[in-house]
């Protein structure tokens, strides 16, 4: 929530390197709409983060209206569209609404109303936990397709370090909100430093 300036910063600075760097710091004011211009979020429930009076295509449609990314409704129209394809969404049922979608459709419809602004940062929130397993793997492979075809950063959450081992580079590990130990994939599980480290690798 602090990196994407919803919660205040208690101390440090937090500094977004793109092609035009900015950053902020404690008791800085944060100008929420530069951030989300870079930065957007994927929540962990798929069932409440999306409203149930919106079709999908307006989901899709409001955060380029919001930050007036598009010039028009045929503009607005072609990203929802093409969004839409990346994630591997039917566009033909953009007209429907959220109750409509299986758990892991209404993922993929989180994602992609988290990637139609053209963000280069996504905070991930533990997006496959509520999901069977076999959804989840559907969900994980998705979420690598488009850090590899957008050229995304992931600040992925989660407790399952199955799940973190899937897909990510660099691995923090935090206990009672402090960062304890970070290193490489193959580093945190092949030498773990701390013990709540190894077990969090012994309960996989």
């Amino acid at each position: 929530k602090a990196i994407l300036g919803a919660a205040p910063v208690s101390s440090g600075r937090i500094e977004f390197l793109t092609k035009q760097p900015f950053s902020f710091k404690a008791g800085q004011a944060v100008q929420r709409r530069q951030i989300a211009s870079v930065a957007q979020m994927v929540f962990q429930d798929p069932y409440s983060s999306l409203n149930p009076r919106m079709t999908v295509r307006d989901i899709l449609a409001e955060p380029l209206e919001a930050m007036k990314l598009t010039g028009s409704k045929a503009e607005t129209d072609q990203r929802v569209i093409e969004i839409a394809q990346r994630c591997h969404l039917d566009i033909n049922h953009l007209r429907r609404f959220p109750h409509a979608f299986s758990g892991g459709q209404r993922q993929r419809i989180s994602i992609a109303r988290a990637l139609v602004a053209n963000p280069t940062f996504l905070v991930a929130d533990e997006s496959v936990a509520a999901l069977d397993v076999s959804i989840q793997a559907e969900i994980l492979n998705l979420l690598k397709e488009l850090k590899d075809e957008l050229g995304l950063t992931i600040l992925f959450i989660s407790h399952d370090l199955s799940v973190i081992a899937n897909l990510c580079d660099h691995v923090c590990v935090m206990r009672y909100g402090e960062l304890i130990e970070q290193g490489s994939v193959r580093k945190i599980f092949l030498s773990p430093q701390e013990r709540y480290t190894q077990e969090l690798i012994d309960a996989i």
